[in-house]
């Protein structure tokens, strides 16, 4: 069998890994395709400034959870130290790590690296077996199965401003985009993610700038502060993979009353209520955070780490719900998965509020305007109104199918040729679960091409993290292998 794979960064060599080690024969051929010269990096944890940390602790980077410490063996086997402020890894530290992995798979004879973009695929069915072309600039070579792993878009650009002189789109790599930054300048930020983290932390770490820096944002400041949690969220956790099996081999479905007990049941024997977390911080302020931080609210740490192991498995479990349970699921209770979604690292955030309570950083709230002057500096508008000599844009990543393909040559080709569909209003593209095959009014379901990344996470949800990377990518490289006997 003669298989592509489309993008290699975490995802891609995640699944190149599951083939390998899963195959039977040495009857397939791997062209992996990187347009990248470092890989299997990615753009989160490309070469750059050690300021870029990760925002969660190292043994929550890998999966399976049996192997979740790795990445931190690894560090120490390597002489790697964690950020000695915030205890956490520079970003850099994972590519090496997979790095490291990745040499015995890649110098394999039957695996070969094309350091070129595919920027179009076409497939043709014939006898009900699928032959796809996949064109780069300089090559053209068809393949029985594509394993398309292009990772997130670009960042959104909400206010319009692409191409304004000293509107930088993407802060990434910091090194590169922030370094030439005067320490005179006004500098506005959109947004509160984790990259406007790494912008903060760049910019208190290696400037000497003589102004605050506004944040500008929605309804909420910042992310609220993880509470390190005292206890070992292991032995607290219930819903694991063999559970979430049990449950779908005595039933079609997993019942949402169950799931929902079974949560509730968690909390009430470690002393906590679902409902508290949520319910107290869901405002995600400034001043909420700093309570947290001066209580040391374990009930908000419990909460943090339980959803934390529970994302691993939302999709899994939110895929196999009944429609009509999955819909109530999604409107009454994944708000209390998604409200900690890119929760802000505890060391980060007590930076912030010194920065803040210094008179350093700024945070203006409900941004619904940005407009470049007469005199070339950007006027902001929100709560309240500032000016900006830069503005660094860290809103969140496009999703919009439309927009997407007007930038990225291979979505316009597989959106052109109804290869590919948008999902729901326009966001994501339309796939299959667990095979992540994308859906289409013209091919129904094209089985031997899966897609993973930001672009299908309306149906692989909360994928934008690394465990949930891995998990789809090794399980569409275990179903290939087992479908066709590699």
């Amino acid at each position: 069998m003669k298989i592509a794979i489309v993008g290699f960064a975490l995802s891609g060599f995640s699944f190149l890994k599951s083939v390998i080690d899963n195959k039977k024969s040495d009857n397939i051929e791997i062209d992996v395709y990187e347009k990248a010269s470092e890989y299997p990096a990615g753009l989160p944890y490309e070469d750059d400034s050690l300021d870029k940390l990760l925002n969660v602790d190292s043994d929550e980077m890998i999966y399976p959870r049996e192997n979740k410490d790795d990445f931190k063996n690894w560090m120490k086997d390597n002489n790697k130290k964690v950020d000695p402020i915030e205890k956490m890894a520079p970003r850099v530290y994972f590519a090496s790590f997979l790095k490291d992995k990745a040499k015995d798979y890649i110098d394999l004879p039957f695996v070969n690296i094309i350091n070129e973009e595919v920027t179009d695929i076409g497939v043709s069915i014939l006898d009900n077996k699928e032959i796809y072309e996949l064109k780069t600039r300089y090559r053209k070579s068809t393949y029985d199965f594509i394993f398309l792993a292009s990772g997130a878009s670009f960042y959104q650009d909400p206010y319009k401003l692409s191409g304004e002189e000293s509107y930088i789109e993407s802060p990434y790599p910091l090194r590169d985009k922030l370094k030439d930054i005067d320490n005179d300048s006004s500098i506005a930020v959109i947004g509160t993610s984790a990259a406007s983290t790494d912008v903060f932390r760049y910019l208190m770490n290696n400037k000497n700038l003589t102004k605050p820096i506004n944040f500008f944002t929605g309804d909420n400041e910042y992310k609220i502060v993880d509470i390190p949690y005292e206890g070992n969220i292991y032995d607290k956790y219930s819903l694991d993979e063999a559970r979430i099996k049990k449950a779908l081999s005595d039933n079609e479905f997993i019942d949402l009353d169950v799931l929902i007990k079974r949560i509730e049941k968690d909390f009430s024997e470690n002393g906590f209520d679902l409902r508290y977390a949520y319910e107290t911080y869901k405002d995600h302020s400034l001043d909420l955070s700093r309570k947290a931080i001066d209580e040391n609210d374990q009930a908000l740490a419990f909460c943090e780490d339980y959803f934390m192991q529970f994302t691993v498995f939302a999709a899994d479990i939110v895929n196999n719900l009944r429609p009509q349970d999955r819909e109530i699921f999604m409107d009454k209770y994944y708000k209390y998965l998604i409200f900690l979604g890119g929760k802000t690292p505890y060391e980060s955030m007590k930076l912030i509020l010194k920065s803040y309570d210094e008179g350093k950083i700024d945070i203006i709230t409900n941004t619904h305007s940005i407009e470049k002057t007469s005199d070339g500096k950007f006027f902001l508008k929100g709560d309240r109104t500032a000016n900006a000599d830069i503005v660094i844009n860290c809103s969140g990543i496009e999703t919009n199918l439309s927009k997407v393909s007007e930038k990225i040559p291979l979505y316009e080709s597989l959106l052109s040729k109804e290869m590919i569909m948008a999902d729901k209003d326009g966001d994501f593209i339309a796939v299959s679960w667990p095979r992540l095959n994308p859906l289409s009014k013209k091919y129904g379901c094209l089985r031997n091409i899966s897609i993973t990344g930001m672009m299908v996470s309306g149906t692989d949800i909360d994928n934008n993290d690394a465990r949930c990377i891995q998990k789809s990518a090794k399980r569409i490289g275990k179903i290939l292998v087992d479908d066709y006997n590699l």
